[in-house]
């Protein structure tokens, strides 16, 4: 297999899409970029326009015009195990596959079978490829505040900022039928509190899980903020709270350890060490502007490298798989009035 890419194709043209499709480009300048865009889709063409990539109004279609050398897949949820099916049995040898992998993990099953072939597959957990995540997880694994006894994520930005271009309820994020939701929209907390702590303090194990609906311009079906408490196997406790309602954007992660707590802003990439007598120290602090297109460059880089057997996958299927199952344990925790329920075991 030759190391260059000559043609990409991106399932997807929302916002997920149109980054991956520019980063491409500035990546791949000589390329061949094909988007797959949804014939009800209402996002505007400026960006394939401006890649110069062909637009196509199904997968079927872009794979019809020749091999694929690497395919993105960033389409609403629902739709997501059956074009990345598609995009392996036409032999594609590396898949960025966009998160949630699907809406539930029984719909996400058949993705572990595709992953263990000749396709090699990365999820799109791209906060794993910032700059704040990243270094709040090296502090712990380096037993900054000793062991980790308690931990917090907290998510919150308005629907209504988030895809400017569009009437929210339209977008995938306020539909049910596309996937939308707090709990699979915005599961980057759920993949971020296993990939800082299940090393050392195992899975998931119970969720409890509060959910409302109301509060943004959905279609009224989608959960539009979730609060959980979560224990891992270990027993550790911690909480993640998720929302589309709260006006002014706000991103959190906190550990409180043995001795100490770490507290970091992935809004402004400031982490602050608590020191036990009340002192505060600052350990990381970012000034630097675009660590989203940071997170972006980095992802595809990443993906880039799989394709080219100089690395594997950092995000999994079955890191995708493990989000799925608390989201899906969240939601029956809900509907049982708030009980702490296990995770399903795998298989």
């Amino acid at each position: 297999m030759s190391d260059a890419v000559g043609r990409a194709v991106v399932v997807g043209s929302g916002s997920a899409g149109r980054r991956h499709l520019t980063t491409l480009r500035t990546l791949l300048p000589d390329a061949e970029l094909v988007v797959v865009r949804r014939p009800d889709s209402t996002t505007p063409l400026d960006v394939p326009a401006e890649q110069r990539a062909l637009v196509v109004d199904s997968l079927d279609a872009a794979l019809a015009t020749g091999p694929v050398d690497l395919g993105v897949v960033a389409s609403p949820a629902p739709f997501h195990v059956g074009h990345t099916a598609s995009l392996v049995r036409a032999g594609v040898p590396t898949v960025l596959l966009e998160k949630p992998l699907a809406t539930s993990a029984a719909a996400a099953a058949p993705l572990d079978e595709l992953a263990s072939g000749a396709t090699r597959i990365v999820v799109g957990y791209h906060l794993r490829w910032s700059d704040t995540a990243p270094a709040l997880r090296t502090l712990v694994h380096e037993g900054t505040v000793g062991r980790v006894r308690s931990f917090g994520l907290h998510s919150a930005q308005h629907l209504s900022d988030w895809r400017p271009w569009a009437r929210t309820e339209d977008t995938v994020s306020g539909r049910a039928d596309l996937g939308g939701g707090i709990l699979l929209e915005i599961s980057h907390e759920l993949d971020g509190l296993r990939w800082l702590l299940a090393a050392e303090h195992g899975e998931v194990a119970t969720v409890a899980a509060t959910l409302r609906f109301d509060g943004a311009p959905t279609d009224g079906a989608v959960d539009t903020v979730a609060d959980l408490d979560v224990r891992l196997a270990d027993g550790t406790p911690g909480t993640v709270h998720l929302d589309m309602v709260t006006p002014q954007h706000d991103r959190r992660w906190w550990v409180r350890g043995e001795s100490g707590e770490l507290h970091a802003d992935l809004r402004s990439g400031r982490i602050e060490r608590l020191g036990p007598d009340g002192s505060v120290t600052v350990l990381v602090e970012r000034a630097e502007p675009g660590e989203r297109d940071r997170a972006e460059l980095r992802l595809v880089e990443h993906t880039l490298a799989v394709r080219a057997g100089a690395s594997t996958p950092a995000c999994t299927v079955h890191d995708g798989l493990e989000v799925l199952r608390v989201v899906d344990a969240a939601r029956r925790s809900h509907e049982s009035g708030g009980r702490p329920v296990p995770i399903d075991a795998p298989g």
